[in-house]
């Protein structure tokens, strides 16, 4: 499989789309539009072809909260489609709920050949996650690129033959980070080259993982689909 470096900050931006106000996060937390909904029709324009855009930086796209407007999810895929010189990177913790809506909402759009530039992804902290989110995931049939982002990595996983299009590991940080041990993230290595599925390593766990190299035996990982 062929594989490229992973764009730097320079080359990506964050959508944050909804979020909770002031970044309060829970249920019943109000839910807001942010106030660069429309900058991807900029972007389009004013960045390289293939520019990545992070959706949502803040929220996740497929939030049943009731304080979700169920509209902003079809706006959501609006803008996608409308910007096809940008790659939307999409991930979420509820694959059910992409499972469920997507379809539909796609459908109604000209189908998953309208939406080139969607990678859809699932977060997977740990082996129950991964057993019930990529199954799920991998049985969603249309994206360009399934994705799963094992962040945070809180303990060893066996993917059990389940062979996303890219994966994504990182240890937590903050003050109240959890350890991850270098033989989980080994493995997921091993597997991924094994497999020929492009592995990224994001950072070590730490309160502040900027001031550990992001390195793992010696070497940056940081492929990503063509």
């Amino acid at each position: 499989t062929a594989t490229t470096e992973i764009y730097t900050l320079s080359l990506h931006d964050a959508l944050p789309i909804y979020r909770r106000k002031w970044a309060v996060w829970g249920p019943g937390q109000p839910r807001h539009r942010t106030k660069t909904w429309w900058q991807p029709h900029n972007w389009n324009t004013n960045k390289p072809q293939g520019h990545h855009v992070f959706t949502a930086s803040l929220a996740d796209v497929f939030d049943a909260d009731p304080g979700v407007n169920p509209a902003w999810l079809g706006e959501v895929l609006d803008v996608i489609k409308a910007c096809p010189n940008l790659i939307f990177q999409v991930l979420t913790k509820r694959i059910d709920e992409a499972a469920a809506r997507l379809p539909t909402l796609i459908a109604a759009r000209g189908g998953w050949t309208s939406f080139p530039n969607l990678w859809l992804g699932c977060t997977a902290e740990n082996q129950d996650c991964w057993d019930i989110r990529v199954p799920v995931l991998l049985g969603i049939i249309g994206p360009a690129i399934r994705f799963v982002s094992v962040e945070p990595m809180l303990g060893p996983i066996d993917p059990k033959g389940l062979k996303p299009d890219w994966i994504i590991v990182g240890g937590e940080s903050g003050p109240r980070w959890r350890p991850i041990k270098i033989e989980w993230v080994r493995a997921m290595r091993d597997f991924s080259v094994a497999n020929g599925i492009p592995f990224f390593f994001k950072q070590w766990a730490a309160l502040n993982p900027n001031r550990i190299p992001k390195t793992l035996d010696g070497r940056r990982w940081r492929q990503a689909p063509r």
